[in-house]
């Protein structure tokens, strides 16, 4: 008997609610002999399931033995078991961007950055001057934080689980000669 198989819709009667004795028994819910799989040879399976054009109603009393595993079956497990927490998409950090006076900067953001330091993928700050990225690789990880008008920093973290950092990243005022826009904005009054 071939042990590679599948159930789609497995009967929920039981083998000892079955009506007769022996291999073969007969189900009232759906009219059919019930055949105990475990009790018949290899030729006589092949021959009840050629009589039957494939069509067999069985019942399997005894564990099947597992498929057999290739060695490359084996080998390919045991790499992806090696390598998956590498290829672990879980990190999250929050870096909170500010200027030497502890100003945020809303318009700050930081990438990610490949070995090449070529960015791989960029976020730009909030109005609070906070920038999150999400689904970050554990292990080291180089991020470029940057805004106009100011010198662009390189962190390097080390990300080893699913929990959040935060990180505070303060930039120095960028090189003489660059042109640098200040929008003023009106301070809000308080009543009293």
């Amino acid at each position: 008997m071939n042990p590679r198989f599948a159930i789609p819709n497995p009967c929920p009667k039981k083998w000892a609610d079955l009506e007769g004795e022996g291999r073969e028994r007969h189900c009232e819910l759906c009219g059919k002999s019930v055949h105990a799989m475990d009790q018949y040879s290899g030729e006589e399976w092949a021959q009840l399931w050629h009589e039957s054009n494939g069509r067999v109603c069985g019942y399997m009393g005894a564990e099947t033995a597992p498929e057999p595993r290739s060695r490359r079956a084996v080998l390919m497990g045991a790499l992806l078991t090696a390598i998956a927490p590498l290829m672990a998409q879980t990190g999250r950090v929050r870096i909170r961007v500010t200027d030497a006076t502890g100003a945020v900067i809303p318009t700050a953001e930081a990438s990610l950055l490949a070995f090449d330091n070529r960015p791989i993928r960029t976020a730009k700050a909030d109005e609070a001057g906070e920038i999150l990225l999400i689904d970050l690789p554990l292990g080291n990880c180089r991020f470029r934080v940057s805004a106009a008008g100011f010198a662009s920093r390189t962190l390097t973290i080390t990300i080893a689980n699913s929990e959040e950092l935060q990180l505070d990243a303060k930039l120095e005022v960028g090189p003489l000669g660059e042109i640098v826009i200040v929008e003023a904005q009106p301070i809000k009054k308080t009543r009293r």
